[in-house]
């Protein structure tokens, strides 16, 4: 997805007209529109403005690039930072076996996403394998850009989520916004 297309996604998402995301992120509702018809690409300042009026962190609008292992472990030292995991698996004078190894979230909410998100890769696997037997290229076609779509509604649902992680947060935790009314 383009930032484009992810702005549009929460905007909709979040049952907002382009006047209503222009008033709470303090942008005209026609640049708005613009970035979201991909006529122009809006500067870090200006995504701000609209991550903030979605109540949104404008990380969300950009695509990591993970090519190497070192991408990997600063994505863990930075989870580190924030939340708590815990790691498991066999151990041998205090060394996990590299092939037991594993992380278990301590925080309910992170736990359930990590099953929910299991259980949707596990379907999605399911359907390419069906879809590898088709033979019909046409209905190959779109039965793969129906797995890929209900994959990318999941994750940008997910990652949606309100509910505060941090390891100072104590108890359940929501990220408030209060939705705009039409005269806001």
């Amino acid at each position: 997805m383009t930032i484009g297309e992810k702005i549009k996604f929460f905007r909709e998402m979040r049952g907002y007209n382009l006047s209503q995301l222009g008033k709470l992120s303090k942008l005209e509702a026609s640049t708005i529109r613009k970035y979201e018809q991909g006529e122009r690409n809006p500067k870090p300042d200006q995504l701000a403005k609209i991550a903030a009026g979605l109540n949104l962190s404008v990380s969300i609008f950009y695509d990591l690039s993970i090519e190497t292992a070192g991408d990997v472990a600063s994505l863990f030292f930075l989870m580190d930072d924030k939340i708590e995991f815990i790691f498991e698996g066999k151990k041998e004078d205090g060394t996990y076996d590299e092939d037991s190894v594993s992380i278990k979230f301590k925080n309910k909410s992170l736990q359930k996403f990590l099953m929910n998100w299991a259980t949707i890769k596990a379907m999605l696997d399911n359907i390419e394998e069906q879809a590898a037997d088709i033979s019909n290229e046409s209905v190959k076609k779109t039965v793969r850009e129906e797995k890929n779509s209900m994959y990318e509604k999941f994750k940008f649902t997910q990652m949606d989520s309100p509910i505060m992680v941090t390891k100072d947060t104590s108890g359940l935790a929501v990220r408030n916004y209060t939705p705009p009314s039409e005269e806001n």
